[in-house]
């Protein structure tokens, strides 16, 4: 996302991809609508492979609840395909040679679209097969119709030419810029809030350290708003922060570059894009002597809210690998268990590249995570790809005959290692490569 980019490029710290994922189901009881096409085979005779069911449910990740009336795309080692609607079930049921499917994908017009490799389908006990795909909504994910516009004035501030960091706790990032007097945004109505602002300035940032310096922070809480409301931030209320400093463990492994930068974060919630940053790292090196990073952090408190702190390794080249933790940064050496990024191995150089090409990659086996293909434009997250343990290789399947998705001229694809989620924290993440270029097959 936008606010993602900014963070890793402007503080060099958190940027929280939005969590996209796949979860396993019990089929729904049904009558298979059994629909074909040309080219997939006989039903009997011996004249072609057997036939079996295939039931693909399209969900709403956001309420679990099924989709009706979603197009989906079923591709077959040939070049056949199979296009249908789910039902009132959320369920799109096609007989067909289940083992020369090569891939399936559905879209939300105007939001998302997701897809999955073969592998990906699950096979019960007579050999039909279900996938489970999910369709999420990027249209005012955080900003919905009861938002009431918010605006202040900067006051106070101790230099001219300071950065002014703004924060809220429902929509994340406000602003971030030098010299700001002013900022605006929205709040849900009637719901209670907090805007956080730091005053500060960089200091140094290489591809191993940071250094920035924190000048003062303000907390305006505000118990819900019914009109436009003004909240002032005024630098001459600042509150103490927290000052601390540690050190961060980092896994040996030839797929992590020698050069790379931690980043500590401290956010009101475990979402980026609806939290506000409560603490920010002042400075991190490599540790002398060993493999790890010295941080300081200072951070602010929030009474009632459930703070996660986040680590993060930039990687030279591009990529990263981060790790959310439950409460507050403490003191002392932290192993935050980062995982070892994936390597693209193909195709070579960012692009763009056209829609179809197969894009391959290397993992470090044995870290329990699973591969996702992501895909983005302008930051935004509107698709993903999902792959089975093992697989090194997915071609992006075309979209369905009437998608008017991805107007863009090119997608960005990033492939990514997401842990499943603990009860306590978010799932680990890890990219190695930051950006490949694919053409829309809807682009200019």
């Amino acid at each position: 996302m936008a606010c993602e980019r900014h963070a890793a490029r402007v503080l060099g710290v958190l940027a929280l991809s939005l969590a996209l994922g796949t979860a396993c189901v019990d089929r729904d009881p049904g009558t298979p609508t059994g629909v074909g096409g040309a080219g997939l085979g006989g039903a009997g005779g011996g004249t072609g492979p057997a036939l079996r069911e295939l039931s693909v449910r399209v969900v709403d990740p956001a309420t679990g609840l099924s989709l009706e009336a979603m197009p989906v795309a079923i591709d077959l080692v040939g070049g056949a395909r199979v296009e249908l609607l789910t039902d009132a079930t959320g369920h799109a049921r096609v007989e067909l040679p289940l083992d020369e499917v090569e891939s399936v994908i559905t879209h939300r017009n105007n939001r998302s679209f997701s897809a999955a490799s073969q592998a990906r389908i699950e096979r019960d006990q007579n050999g039909d097969g279900f996938l489970e795909l999910e369709s999420f909504t990027l249209v005012g994910l955080f900003h919905g119709e009861n938002e009431t516009a918010v605006a202040g004035s900067i006051l106070n501030a101790s230099r001219n030419d300071s950065r002014i960091l703004v924060t809220q706790t429902r929509h994340g990032l406000v602003l971030d810029e030098a010299g700001a007097t002013s900022y605006t945004t929205t709040a849900p109505q009637l719901e209670p809030f907090s805007l956080v602002a730091l005053e500060w300035a960089p200091v140094s940032e290489t591809e191993t350290t940071s250094e920035a310096v924190h000048h003062a922070w303000v907390v305006a809480n505000h118990p819900g708003v019914v009109v436009p409301t003004v909240i002032d931030l005024d630098f001459g209320a600042s509150v103490a922060p927290t000052l601390l400093s540690g050190r961060v463990a980092v896994p040996a492994s030839p797929l992590i570059p020698s050069h790379a930068r931690l980043g500590v974060h401290v956010l009101s919630g475990s979402e980026l894009d609806s939290s506000a940053w409560l603490g920010l790292h002042t400075r991190t090196a490599p540790a002398a002597g060993q493999p790890g990073y010295d941080f300081e952090v200072d951070y602010v408190d929030l009474p009632g809210d459930s703070p996660t702190t986040h680590y993060r390794l930039e990687l030279a080249g591009g990529g990263y690998s981060l790790v959310v933790r439950t409460g507050l940064p403490t003191e002392g050496t932290v192993d935050p268990g980062f995982l070892v990024p994936p390597h693209r191995t193909a195709p070579p150089g960012v692009g763009p590249h056209a829609w179809s090409t197969p894009i391959e990659w290397q993992v470090e086996p044995g870290q329990g995570a699973e591969l996702r293909i992501r895909y983005e434009v302008a930051g935004q997250a509107v698709g993903q790809g999902l792959v089975a343990p093992g697989e090194t290789r997915f071609a992006t399947p075309a979209l369905p005959s009437t998608s008017s998705f991805l107007p863009s001229a090119t997608v960005d694809v990033v492939v990514e290692l997401v842990e499943a989620s603990s009860e306590s924290d978010a799932p680990r993440r890890a990219a190695r490569e930051a950006s490949l270029e694919l053409r829309s097959p809807l682009g200019d």
